[in-house]
């Protein structure tokens, strides 16, 4: 699996700002930014598109927030991949997901410049046709990763094979003190490694668990001690 830090993705030319009838289209709502940091760089190796306030039930709603968040990177015209969260349950509105593929090619964004995280037990959906919805996105060259990784079974996660293996944040808080979370974090690590993936941990807050999370072997992170929103 590819390397985050060696990710190239990312627009190749300028979106379009202007709507129908020549008149400047109005700019997106504002969008604030999570870095991805790689550890063992020092590196911003991903920006992340926040989660949504509330609880998103309709899955339009869904795939809006992450066009939102295209368009805003567009504006901003950075060549770093883009990490957005979706629901398993979106992956089944293949309507949907062709809006936001056709999104992602207007603005010259490669599949490859975008990492689609996927959050939520299948969505409802039988496992074996989450793994097969997942590996036709990976086929088409999106970078997949998986929310809250420690909640779902081992052999789905290895079946999947993500870039990105995500921990929730308060396992990636409680860890650096709980010998027991600490050990599904190594296991967690251990499993990336065999299957080409990295371990993320949000919410990072201090020294001290920067440091313990990283002598378990987690090498990608964000959280207010790394650098603040946007």
């Amino acid at each position: 699996m590819t390397n985050p830090a060696a990710y190239q993705g990312g627009p190749e030319g300028s979106f379009a700002r202007r709507g129908h009838g020549g008149h400047a289209a109005p700019p997106p709502p504002h969008v604030g930014f999570h870095p991805v940091i790689d550890l063992e760089t020092g590196t911003v190796v991903a920006v992340s598109a926040p989660a949504p306030a509330g609880r998103v039930t309709d899955l339009e709603s869904d795939i809006d927030r992450a066009i939102l968040a295209a368009h805003a990177t567009s504006q901003r015209e950075t060549l770093l991949p883009l990490h957005v969260a979706l629901r398993a349950a979106t992956l089944a509105d293949d309507r949907g997901m062709d809006r936001l593929h056709q999104t992602f090619t207007s603005m010259g964004r490669r599949p490859s410049g975008v990492i689609i995280s996927v959050g939520g037990l299948f969505g409802g959906m039988p496992p074996q046709e989450a793994v097969a919805r997942l590996g036709r996105l990976r086929a088409t060259g999106y970078l997949i990763a998986i929310e809250h990784a420690a909640d779902l079974p081992a052999r789905f996660v290895a079946e999947v094979a993500p870039s990105v293996l995500a921990l929730d944040p308060e396992l990636a808080r409680r860890a650096s003190a709980d010998p027991r979370r600490a050990a599904l974090v190594d296991a967690l690590v251990s499993l990336g490694r065999r299957t080409g993936g990295h371990v993320l941990a949000p919410g990072v807050v201090d020294d001290e668990q920067l440091v313990r999370l990283r002598g378990l072997g987690v090498r990608l992170a964000q959280g207010p001690l790394l650098a603040a929103p946007d």
